[in-house]
């Protein structure tokens, strides 16, 4: 009789074992899931992140630095001269306008766009560091402007047909730049990121911070996957914990309801979600796991059978 009910029972415990896999692994997945969508945001895409982690040198004495670096200094070289203002710049942009008469008849005078240039320094180095200029993203590209109108008349506001109007702004020599990319050869160019910054470090790497519309979109979704898979996870870890509930490490652990359960996951997936930008490199840490446990267990498995075998 006993035989009979364990053979009965027996298809049924294999069931719920294979639920219980399938839910953890489900559950594992989302986990991960949530973790390498914030890890992506908070380290490999995250611009400030990459920033703040480059090397800091002295540009004026670079040594044997290489790869991603970061520092200040004043921009030398061959900067571009600008006539009207008589000013070199690193960046220099110039809009031209001119005072005409409109197409139509209906149409009065007024400043009529012309063309526009922008030119950047050919031959731009901060101490000992050249800087391909021409790769980099450029931050602060109007620190300086000014509106030049040609012919000057004093006091006189009104304009006339055929006067011109210069707009011309830009990054003046004097003006201390922050950069960062990728140091080789004693030059600096792209690289995971490569940006040349007329406002300051601290400024900057504001700047660098990501539109936050995207972490209010990001967040939920990863709060509601990182939740759904503490939840899946919760059944066979449950059942792994009152199968043996005289484990010493296990004991507090078998008490435990779903109702707490709940509870504690909802407030694990907030806070590791909310803080990701110091929870991000956890991902490191679930992936190994992953990978240990079962390779664990398994050699557990087998040195058990090696004893009984011998």
């Amino acid at each position: 009789m006993t035989d009979t009910t364990e053979r009965k029972e027996s298809p049924a415990a294999g069931s719920a074992v294979k639920g219980s896999l399938t839910l953890g692994i489900c559950g594992l997945l989302c986990v991960i899931l949530a973790f390498s969508i914030l890890y992506r945001a908070e380290r490999t895409g995250n611009r400030r992140w990459i920033a703040s982690r480059a090397e800091p040198i002295d540009p004026k004495a670079p040594g044997d630095a290489a790869g991603m670096v970061r520092f200040s200094g004043l921009p030398e070289g061959d900067l571009v001269g600008d006539p009207d203002t008589g000013t070199r710049f690193v960046c220099l942009s110039r809009t031209r306008y001119e005072y005409r008469k409109g197409d139509g008849s209906s149409v009065g005078p007024g400043w009529r766009y012309v063309q526009a240039s922008t030119e950047l320094a050919k031959d731009l180095r901060i101490g000992a560091v050249r800087i391909r200029l021409e790769e980099a993203e450029i931050m602060g590209r109007d620190a300086w402007s000014t509106t030049i109108t040609r012919p000057e008349r004093g006091g006189e506001a009104t304009p006339r047909i055929g006067d011109v109007k210069v707009q011309v702004s830009g990054i003046p020599e004097g003006t201390p730049l922050f950069c960062v990319g990728r140091l080789a050869g004693g030059y600096l160019g792209a690289g995971k990121l490569f940006l040349v910054s007329s406002h300051s470090e601290g400024k900057t790497l504001d700047e660098l911070d990501e539109v936050w519309v995207w972490r209010w979109l990001r967040h939920p979704l990863c709060f509601f996957l990182m939740l759904a898979g503490f939840v899946m996870l919760g059944r066979p870890a449950m059942a792994f914990v009152r199968s043996r509930p005289d484990h010493p490490a296990f004991r507090p652990l078998a008490r435990i309801g779903w109702p707490p359960y709940l509870v504690l996951s909802l407030a694990l997936s907030f806070v590791l979600v909310r803080y990701s930008r110091y929870t991000a490199d956890l991902l490191w840490v679930v992936i190994a796991l992953a990978a240990g446990v079962p390779l664990f267990i398994l050699a557990r498995r087998m040195i058990g059978a090696g004893s009984k075998n011998s």
